[in-house]
């Protein structure tokens, strides 16, 4: 379970990146530490300890020695210095519930899907019971110079890919408030790409009789697709990944799609009965008389 929230920074840029990257937070306790893979049964050859991360840091489109010049780089390119600078997000996890290598990587995951437009630091911070990740995002987007806008849609978006990343990972789901995931399955309900792919899924699930073949006719129509602790991911590249049980609802979980498959499998191949090869032949040969 994480739980999210959002902030404007409307002065100080540096000091907020600073604040998130501060090591004291986020210095990884076992680097260089040799001891802390003790608990392995075999040694490991050739390991370079030393080549770990130091710090749970990542930066995404932007210079991670220097974030903050490249966001002011990208705010003076597009003439949009005023205003909000950036936006600070949060997501804390569960009491024990996650490492800060997964808690990480969960973050870097939900950056990338969330502000991949945008130039964002993310940092995990254990210095509390509550291991949580920061995230600096510019207001300014990289590729297009739009700000972004935190509105109610894109708050419930965050919730939600937040949400859907912690079931990818097999951690308990924050019970989603119902009027943020009305409004987030609102604002998709007419969005193209999801339309699409509903109804490429759809019919794929038509004409399969496995989740194999249902995997393999999804990517030969250009869609990437995976399975990760029960959840199913597709998308195609450039745009949202789509848990497709979390978006389309139970019936596209994995495994409501088995019985559905299953039960599809049952129709294709079952065996006439004799009786009924009987009635046909007799029908036929009256047919033929008449």
């Amino acid at each position: 379970m994480a739980t999210t929230s959002i902030w404007s920074i409307n002065n100080n840029l540096k000091q907020s990146i600073n604040y998130i990257i501060n090591p004291e937070k986020t210095l990884n306790k076992d680097y260089g530490n040799e001891e802390s893979y003790s608990y392995l049964e075999e040694p490991i050859k050739d390991y370079n300890f030393k080549q770990e991360k130091v710090c749970y840091v990542s930066c995404l489109n932007c210079d991670e020695n220097n974030p903050c010049d490249d966001m002011g780089f990208t705010k003076e390119r597009f003439r949009k210095k005023d205003g909000v600078l950036a936006y600070h997000g949060y997501q804390s996890f569960k009491e024990g519930e996650v490492t800060p290598d997964i808690a990480h990587e969960i973050g870097v995951k939900f950056a990338e899907e969330m502000f991949k437009d945008y130039e964002v630091v993310v940092a995990t911070h254990q210095n509390t019971n509550h291991i949580h990740n920061h995230f600096i995002i510019n207001s300014v987007s990289f590729k297009s110079g739009k700000k972004y806008n935190n509105n109610l849609t894109n708050i419930s978006k965050i919730r939600h890919i937040s949400d859907s990343l912690c079931s990818e990972y097999g951690l308990s789901v924050l019970d989603e408030d119902k009027f943020y995931k009305k409004t987030y399955t609102k604002s998709i309900s007419n969005d193209e790409y999801y339309k699409t792919l509903k109804e490429d899924l759809d019919n794929v699930i038509s004409y399969s009789v496995t989740l194999k073949q249902l995997f393999e006719r999804m990517k030969s129509l250009g869609y990437k697709i995976y399975s990760r602790n029960g959840v199913i991911t597709i998308y195609r590249d450039g745009e949202d990944k789509v848990r497709i049980e979390n978006v389309f609802g139970e019936e596209y979980s994995k495994d409501r799609l088995s019985e559905r498959l299953y039960s599809s499998r049952q129709i294709v191949f079952r065996p006439m009965p004799q009786k009924s090869i009987f009635e046909e032949y007799t029908r036929a040969v009256r047919h033929a008389f008449l």
